[in-house]
């Protein structure tokens, strides 16, 4: 950066001096400085209420430390929540299974196949299918 030879540097006052030659502007410049004054006090009332944080080597970890354990007290609540609902899922599960698959096993429907329903509804086609009758299934004279 290049900086100005000594003569062409401004300092603050004598900004504020020119501020304060300009004619009409005296209590804009009062209401400035005022402005300037309760804020300086605004920042050192600042600087006073949150310290410089650490500069050691720790600083970072430490950090880290203290984020981390924000996190994991959320976290560790999200687990637990989580598990508590695996848990209920797997419970229900567990007794939907017990209740419903014994009354499944038990029902007719499957424990008879497609053809032995068939045959069961119309005896007189199996009879014939079997010999029995001596008719030709497909309603054809026998020779």
């Amino acid at each position: 950066m290049k900086e100005s030879p000594p003569s062409e540097r401004v300092t603050i006052s004598e900004i504020r001096g020119a501020r304060a030659t300009a004619p009409g502007q005296e209590g804009t410049l009062r209401a400035m400085q005022n402005s300037e004054i309760k804020l300086d006090e605004m920042f050192r009332a600042y600087r006073a209420a949150v310290p410089d944080p650490d500069g050691s080597a720790n600083f970072m970890p430490g950090l880290w430390q203290r984020i981390e354990a924000r996190q994991n007290s959320s976290r560790m609540f999200l687990q637990r929540l989580t598990g508590a609902f695996v848990a209920a899922a797997a419970v229900i599960t567990l007794l939907m299974a017990a209740v419903l698959i014994p009354r499944y096993q038990n029902s007719q429907v499957y424990t008879a196949t497609y053809v032995d329903v068939l045959a069961a509804e119309h005896p007189e086609d199996n009879a014939a299918i079997d010999g029995v009758l001596g008719a030709d299934p497909l309603g054809s004279p026998q020779r």
